[in-house]
């Protein structure tokens, strides 16, 4: 699963392919010193934490665009059987 946010829209990717857009204006700033949270903070959950694993992780300054994205896929899926 692939997350993009370029400050207004949130695309999610599945296997290279676009599964869900919505828009989510605002901003986002990190100070290089803070960590970076996979996960969701709720009232319910105030967890940041992910447990589980992943694969692959990369982190990008930018929004990558769906042929990226797509690229990107179709150079790790052999690694996992797909």
């Amino acid at each position: 699963m692939v997350a993009t946010w370029n400050g207004t829209d949130i695309k999610q990717y599945i296997n290279g392919e676009l599964k869900t857009s919505q828009s989510q204006g605002g901003s986002y700033t990190n100070d290089a010193n803070q960590p970076l949270y996979l996960g969701r903070r709720s009232s319910a959950s105030p967890s940041y934490f992910w447990y589980g694993k992943l694969a692959v992780a990369q982190v990008y300054k930018i929004a990558l665009s769906g042929a990226q994205i797509k690229a990107n896929f179709n150079a790790q899926r052999s690694r996992f059987g797909v």
